[in-house]
């Protein structure tokens, strides 16, 4: 039963069909030959079952099991010049109560760009994942890098539509980022010893907001990291306030063990859109409260790593003038790759409260998953 479900829920979607036709072509092409090295590109697939769990005190539970995959196939470089082609899909097994998966099922083509590299400069053209203050997950967008000197690193960029494609929230599609997209820049300054790095940055949507910052790091030593982040926004858009954030932070590591903690604060108008496009201070999972108007958050953190395991638990506090909520996860990650070649495991257990109601909320998810790159 569970088995034709998933065929059914396949055999529907015509969109991931053909590109797992197009990945497994341009995979089959390079087959006869003898030698592969990177010189027909590379085939890379995961595939996951996904289950997630909330139970709530004296309210109604939800669950449901997923099958999350993900196909990718990357170019040969020819004179700096190459293409990735990305697709994800979530399909629901099973669910407790009706619309439980929705947010986790759908299928995505979440990258497909061209990339010209050289030493010192980078741009790609099309949908990507970008990692930048307040952009991230994928956007379909114009992106540069510039690197002059070992001190100066230049990120800019244009993106007009963006998407999440994670195993627990996946879009179906692209969305608009309001009329005329949004433009977004930053420079990494490092010092000659690596000890400080400044990154100024600033992102501008017309007529909805203008958003701009400072992230400053200073590492005196190789196990400690302080830290500040201040970000600001001029907000256009009615109904909106113009919005302000400052997070403090620390970071301590001692072998496989580091730790550490932080303080958000924010004013009068929260973080003014900041976080529209992208997160960048949030450390939890489910809070909602620490972009809210007149936040203080603090947290802490514990993390252990070592070849095949990583354990990482974030503990803390949201609050505002009216309201609070507390949030304790732990994360886990097992790499089997010594045992079963390509396998590993992902876990998550999450205790979330809000002020002193009864409803008192618990998730629990775990991935257990197989991957494999050819190249």
């Amino acid at each position: 039963m569970l088995r034709n479900t998933l065929l059914e829920q396949m055999i529907r979607k015509p969109f991931f069909a053909n590109v797992f036709a197009v990945l497994a072509i341009c995979f089959l092409v390079s087959l006869p030959y003898p030698c592969y090295g990177g010189q027909y590109g590379s085939f890379g697939a995961s595939v996951s079952i996904f289950s997630d769990s909330v139970v709530i005190e004296d309210d109604e539970d939800s669950s449901y099991l997923n099958v999350y995959s993900l196909l990718n196939y990357s170019s040969p470089v020819y004179s700096g010049i190459s293409f990735q082609l990305s697709a994800v899909d979530g399909s629901m097994i099973w669910e407790k109560n009706d619309d439980d998966a929705e947010e986790a099922t759908g299928s995505l083509l979440s990258q497909l760009y061209l990339q010209y590299e050289s030493e010192k400069a980078l741009l790609r053209l099309g949908r990507q994942e970008i990692e930048q203050e307040w952009i991230t997950d994928f956007q379909e967008a114009a992106y540069l890098e510039f690197e002059p000197s070992t001190q100066v690193h230049l990120r800019t960029g244009w993106s007009g539509k963006f998407a999440i494609g994670d195993i627990d929230e996946l879009f179906e599609r692209f969305e608009d980022i309001g009329d005329n997209g949004v433009f977004f820049a930053d420079v990494i300054l490092t010092s000659d010893n690596g000890e400080f790095e400044l990154v100024p940055y600033i992102l501008h949507t017309p007529d909805i907001f203008t958003g701009y910052g400072l992230k400053i790091a200073h590492s005196p030593h190789e196990w400690l990291l302080l830290g500040s982040h201040w970000g600001g926004s001029n907000v256009e858009e009615n109904g909106e306030e113009d919005g302000s954030i400052f997070h403090l932070f620390a970071t301590l590591e001692h072998g496989p063990w580091s730790g550490g903690g932080g303080i958000i604060v924010t004013g009068d108008g929260g973080a003014g859109l900041l976080d529209s496009f992208g997160d960048s201070i949030d450390p939890f999972e489910e809070a909602n409260l620490v972009y809210e108007a007149d936040a203080l958050t603090y947290y802490l953190t514990v993390e252990y790593q070592n070849d095949s395991l990583e354990l990482i638990f974030v503990g803390g506090r949201a609050e505002t003038d009216d309201q609070y909520e507390n949030e304790f996860t732990l994360l886990v990650e097992y790499d089997l790759s010594d045992y079963l070649e390509g396998v590993f495991v992902l876990g998550r257990s999450t205790y979330f409260a809000v002020d002193d109601s009864q409803n008192d909320s618990f998730f629990f998810s775990l991935a257990i998953g197989w991957e494999i790159t050819v190249e």
